[in-house]
């Protein structure tokens, strides 16, 4: 059992230690600044993988809860002068105060109902802000937004975070804990009665287990993540603006996910890592690279049905199988 559990753990062990030593191997501050950007999004699609992977509620608002996050912590540094990290956990907050809202008003709505009323919610903040000037700026957004103070800690010199690479290690840090969490979640008693409840919710609740005080749970853990890359994305570009968390940030979050693996605790941050490098790399084809993009997600979602971690897991069976076969 202990070794079944450790070849389970190894590749993602392996992966840990590539995002970690890999960035400085290449020297290049570009390739930093893309990790920033590549775990930010897949600390998005993690949280949204808590709603729709976990409890099967379909929402087209973490945009909105990033952008909640966002100018919660732009505010709160610019206007009353709070620390990075109290801001940081108030836009956590914040964030995870509007899903609860939100999941109280909706969460009885099912399927396509609910999706249009998150995807209605997602509008709704975005007009917000893009009309309440006095506040928000309106359409030019905040600027001089600070990044972190350096962090002290006791027995180390304090650390900074000014350059991309000392950034991308904060935000893998975040990630690396929201992805613990995840796991953590998805083996708990909560977490399969989630799943219990994604799967048949009628059976679920005949069991006793309390569908909506879970969906609700759900929904708020999501946009607290959301809200938490929000903050991290503010204090790194140090401006926000609406154009940052509009609807295609949704969708580009949506896609990170079901590309990734829907369900899975690695799926989607491979997914938006990878869909955040992709555009980079078709850059080549030029005007053409938006359709090889396309073709490309087509492709993927066809062939792999259960995501990319769904696939790798898939051929990873398939291998101690033979294995196993092979042995005498």
């Amino acid at each position: 059992m202990m070794l079944a559990e450790s070849s389970h753990r190894w590749p993602w062990l392996l992966l840990l230690a590539v995002a970690v030593v890999g960035p400085p191997l290449t020297g290049e501050p570009y390739v930093a600044h893309l990790m920033v950007l590549g775990s930010l999004s897949a600390l998005l699609a993690v949280g949204l993988n808590v709603a729709l992977g976990f409890a099967g509620l379909f929402s087209f608002a973490q945009g909105a809860f990033y952008g909640i996050g966002a100018y919660v912590s732009a505010l709160l540094v610019l206007s009353s002068g709070a620390g990075f990290w109290t801001a940081f956990l108030a836009a956590g907050v914040a964030a995870g105060l509007a899903g609860l809202l939100l999941g109280l008003l909706t969460i009885r709505l099912g399927g396509h109902y609910l999706a249009i009323a998150t995807f209605a919610f997602q509008e709704i903040v975005i007009v917000v802000i893009r009309n309440w000037d006095s506040v928000t700026k309106g359409p030019l957004g905040l600027s001089g937004v600070p990044g972190p103070a350096p962090l002290a800690l006791p027995g180390l010199p304090p650390l900074e975070f000014q350059s991309e690479l000392a950034y991308y290690y904060l935000a893998l840090a975040v990630l690396v804990l929201a992805v613990a969490v995840s796991w953590r979640l998805r083996t708990s008693q909560i977490g399969l009665e989630l799943l219990a409840v994604r799967d048949d919710e009628v059976a679920a609740r005949a069991m006793g287990v309390r569908a909506v005080q879970l969906k609700i749970f759900a929904f708020s853990a999501s946009a607290v993540l959301a809200g938490l890359a929000g903050s991290l994305f503010a204090h790194y570009v140090k401006n926000v603006s609406p154009e940052s968390f509009a609807v295609a940030t949704s969708f580009a979050v949506l896609v990170s996910v079901l590309v990734g693996g829907l369900g899975t605790i690695m799926g989607p941050v491979l997914g938006g890592i990878a869909l955040t490098f992709l555009p980079e790399y078709l850059r080549v084809f030029q005007e053409h690279r938006f359709t090889i993009y396309g073709a490309l997600l087509i492709v993927v979602v066809i062939a792999l049905p259960g995501g990319v971690a769904g696939g790798l897991q898939t051929l990873a069976r398939r291998w101690r199988a033979r294995a196993q076969a092979a042995r005498p």
